[in-house]
């Protein structure tokens, strides 16, 4: 480009209306490792893994998947605060899955989502284009959980107080 000359940038001209459904389904990939997000008080984390559930079950633009892993199939157990919420997400074709190894360490059975090895799980990933990955906070024991390789924790189950 030599000096003086005019840069052009094509602009679109469709803005997409707020709500509108701004990617495919099938792009995104929503995963959780955890039944809380972030690290700190617990009951705000485990007010904003219900907030986020309620999020996606009214939104427009739906993930293709949510997988949970670890303490997250917690969520999809009995008694879970979002299990209404994975539900609706189902009904509108969204897949839930399940680790099958976190939930037979955790001794519970989905009652929402479908059980999933490994193998499935990262196909799914492989096929995503976009991943969104909620993980649990590092550090920090602090009230209502312990400190284990860098990951808090809470030793009870929802519902068991």
């Amino acid at each position: 480009m030599q000096r003086g000359e005019d840069l052009v940038v094509p602009v679109k001209e469709e803005v997409p209306e707020v709500g509108e459904d701004l990617f495919e389904r099938g792009d995104v990939v929503v995963v959780l490792s955890s039944d809380r997000l972030g690290e700190g008080d617990p009951g705000l984390g485990e007010l904003l893994v219900r907030n986020l559930f309620y999020a996606l079950a009214e939104s427009v633009a739906a993930p293709r998947a949510v997988v949970l892993l670890n303490r997250a199939v917690l969520l999809a157990s009995p008694g879970s605060p979002v299990l209404e919420s994975l539900r609706l997400l189902e009904g509108q074709g969204v897949e839930v899955l399940c680790c099958s190894t976190s939930l037979e360490h955790y001794g519970v059975s989905g009652q929402a989502g479908t059980r999933a090895d490994m193998y499935r799980i990262l196909e799914l990933l492989f096929e995503a284009r976009k991943t969104i990955v909620f993980s649990p906070g590092q550090g920090g024991g602090g009230p209502g959980g312990r400190e284990t390789e860098g990951h808090r924790c809470r030793s009870s189950r929802w519902g068991t107080g």
